[in-house]
């Protein structure tokens, strides 16, 4: 049986040829009533297929294309899913937790899977994945026989917009309450049902590890610490003094776990950090490193502005905080906000503080998440690290 077909405007044509893999609800012809995540053929206004692709009529991402005219069914995620594999086995073997799927870098459009020891978190975004939930899971067990459980989390805006539930779903095995692993030299226990996303932010990997070189017999501020990630690595380099705050009750319980088992002391602070960062300068209390890694502030392109207002005084709080010669470690992983604007506002307000800053490092997202050219939306995490130093006005 032929796949149903969907046809592009004349205009939409050349962003799809250069290898993009969605197609938006104003870029077609016309919008057919076909169920939402039939897999349907995408052919261009002059009649050349793209192969096949996830068809929702409810979302702004109409089409998603899947790079394939073969049936979608278990072996083709076996496939998948196998190459992707073997880009991590060449770059990040050593590591026993890593993104094994990343979506559209992996011609998986609307799928991430994250690999945790032996259990598997998948985080589906595409209605057309959601229906194929079953044929995932036994693609991955055919891959990886030893695995003890999968899950997938329901935790993502993304999964409204799609139209899917928000509930987490049991797909194979039992979740064990924590997963005892390590992270270059520090133990953690994960949580994979209580963990924010996946149960570890995999993406600030590398980010994380740049802290132990400056850290070293320093003051450090963790802003937004969830599972204790950056506090982690500070006290491994050995900070004479960690503070950790976060919101979150429950991340803290977690991340108090993880120092507790390293040995670590560290002062985790239950509070808003906004509100702490505001203490902290009214109480004149200064550190050598501040890291603010907060949650994308924005999810859309409507509310950039207040976005950016956001990341504006978030960074002129962590700024005022920060001992002269110190150095502020500030990120963000909203995708609608571009590097650019970041720094603007970044520097901005840190003029308006007589603060001069120098960019000594600018990081990224971890190897195991890649970015596919073709496709800007794979490229979201900006990070930077600054020295702050107070400007000599004459």
């Amino acid at each position: 049986m032929k796949n149903p077909k969907i046809t592009l405007r004349r205009e939409s044509s050349r962003r799809i040829r250069s290898g993009h893999l969605w197609i938006f609800s104003n870029e077609l012809n016309s919008i057919p009533k076909y169920e939402p995540g039939t897999v349907v053929e995408v052919f261009d206004y002059f009649g050349n297929s793209y192969g096949y692709g996830f068809y929702n009529p409810a979302s702004l991402i109409s089409v998603r294309i899947l790079d394939t005219n073969s049936e979608i069914g278990k072996d083709f995620f076996v496939d998948r899913i196998r190459k992707a594999l073997s880009y991590r086995q060449e770059l990040v073997a050593k590591y026993k937790n890593y993104r094994l799927v990343y979506g559209e870098s992996d011609y998986l459009p609307g799928l991430v899977i994250d690999k945790y020891e032996n259990c598997f978190v998948l985080q589906i975004m595409s209605y057309g994945m959601e229906l194929r939930k079953h044929e995932i899971t036994q693609a991955l067990l055919e891959i990886f026989p030893d695995t003890l459980a999968i899950i997938s989390k329901g935790n993502s805006k993304l999964r409204e917009i799609e139209g899917l539930s928000s509930d987490d779903d049991l797909l194979f095995g039992i979740i064990p309450d924590v997963i005892n692993t390590d992270d270059f030299g520090i133990k953690l226990e994960i949580s994979l049902a209580k963990g924010q996303k996946t149960g570890y932010f995999l993406d600030q990997r590398y980010n994380r590890y740049k802290i132990r070189e400056f850290a070293l017999g320093k003051k450090v501020l963790d802003c937004f610490t969830n599972q204790g990630g950056f506090a982690l690595n500070a006290a491994y380099a050995g900070a004479t003094e960690i503070t950790a705050v976060d919101s979150s009750g429950g991340a803290l319980e977690l991340a108090r776990k993880n120092a507790e088992i390293n040995n670590y002391k560290i002062n985790f602070v239950q509070s808003d950090v906004f509100d702490f960062l505001d203490e902290s300068y009214n109480l004149e209390k200064k550190y050598d490193i501040v890291v603010l890694d907060p949650p994308a502030f924005t999810k859309n392109k409507k509310t950039v502005k207040t976005a950016l207002a956001a990341y504006s005084k978030l960074n002129k709080f962590g700024m005022r905080v920060v001992e002269n010669g110190g150095y502020l470690f500030t990120s963000s992983c909203s995708q609608h906000i571009s590097e650019d604007e970041l720094l603007d506002v970044i520097m901005k307000e840190a003029s308006k503080l007589s603060l001069q800053l120098k960019l000594i490092h600018r990081g990224d997202h971890a190897i195991d998440h890649p970015v596919l050219l073709s496709m800007p939306e794979t490229k979201y995490l900006k990070f930077f690290i600054f020295k702050v130093e107070h400007r000599n006005l004459f």
